[in-house]
């Protein structure tokens, strides 16, 4: 069976086993399995399991706490270079348009003045 690029498996047993990973530690992801005796069924307990594992944004924080909190995040689980790349990003592109608005004030024009913002400075292709 080609594979399907959603971490399902059929085991030797019959069964069929899709992992997820369920939390990162040092920057190491924790995987956990659910099992079902069908593909769809181990499908769909894997959307339930990711769902249930996505953070949600905190009332009444500003954008700018969250993404210092979200960066100092990225500082412990990725490589320096990545970190170093997500923060100039931040600082010249995200900061500027939405730094002082608080999270659940954010609208698609904040979000379309960044993608414009950044835009501006790449190379124009086709």
């Amino acid at each position: 069976m080609s594979r399907r690029g959603e971490n399902i498996y059929k085991r030797k047993d019959g069964r069929w086993e899709g992992r997820y990973i369920a939390e990162r530690k040092n920057g190491k992801a924790i995987y956990k399995s659910v099992y079902a005796h069908t593909y769809t069924e181990v499908k769909q307990k894997l959307q339930i399991r990711k769902t249930e594992n996505k953070p949600v944004a905190v009332d009444n924080i500003s954008f700018e706490a969250y993404a210092v909190q979200w960066l100092n995040t990225v500082k412990l689980s990725r490589k320096a270079s990545t970190y170093s790349k997500y923060k100039s990003i931040y600082n010249l592109h995200i900061k500027p348009v939405i730094s002082g608005c608080q999270i659940e004030n954010i609208s698609n024009t904040h979000i379309q003045n960044i993608i414009d913002n950044c835009s501006d400075l790449s190379p124009n292709i086709g």
